[in-house]
């Protein structure tokens, strides 16, 4: 088996397990907010607690939630998760009609809670990610230096200095011949002269 293929069960696997003890955590929540506080046994709970684990897991594998890749999830998956939650949501309702302990208000407060859960979970290694890049872009000290050309290409190298933690140059502003552009900024890296102001601009920004 490739490693690939390896790397994708392992993510199902975990995930699965996550959304089984958050299933779990939102019933057992939703049934304390609905009967203030209160919580007693019922068979009841454990039907319901059966008809989700297998509603989300199957709900989730035939919209392909169970395929995303943590690092790269986008909104396109936040809307899966959202379709896979509605259809989960719409069976616990038919389940709180002919099951009468289950009521709307519990139905409605576990779906809420799970479909947070379930969000959270998968974007959580996503948000992460970018608070390091972040805290990288503010950090990070290097050499400092200006780019010639504010256009795309410019932009271009501009992210790849802020993003990359390899790369040890700090851009500190930019210098471009079109003098439209000068004034204003990319990011917050001030396009500040023309080519003709490079002596001058290395001068004024220590480069």
């Amino acid at each position: 088996m490739s490693s690939a293929k390896r790397r994708k069960r392992l993510y199902l696997a975990i995930y699965f397990s996550i959304d089984v003890i958050s299933i779990v955590f939102s019933m057992f929540m939703a049934v304390l907010l609905a009967e203030h506080g209160k919580f007693e046994f019922s068979i009841h709970y454990l039907y319901w607690l059966m008809l989700n684990i297998i509603g989300v897991g199957a709900a989730f594998f035939t919209l392909g939630v169970y395929k995303m890749v943590p690092s790269s999830v986008s909104v396109v998956d936040a809307i899966r998760i959202i379709i896979a939650a509605v259809v989960v949501y719409a069976a616990n309702v038919v389940f709180c009609v002919v099951d009468d302990p289950i009521t709307l208000s519990m139905v409605s407060i576990f779906a809420l809670l799970f479909v947070m859960i379930a969000g959270v979970s998968r974007f959580f290694p996503r948000i992460l990610n970018s608070f390091n890049v972040a805290l990288h872009v503010v950090t990070k000290k290097g050499t400092r230096v200006l780019i010639v050309g504010a256009g795309k290409s410019g932009g271009s190298l501009l992210r790849e200095m802020q993003n990359s933690a390899k790369i040890t140059y700090t851009p500190v502003c930019f210098a471009d011949d079109d003098e439209a552009l000068v004034g204003s900024k990319i990011g917050e890296v001030p396009i500040a002269g023309t080519t003709e102001d490079i002596p001058a601009l290395c001068e004024k920004y220590d480069v």
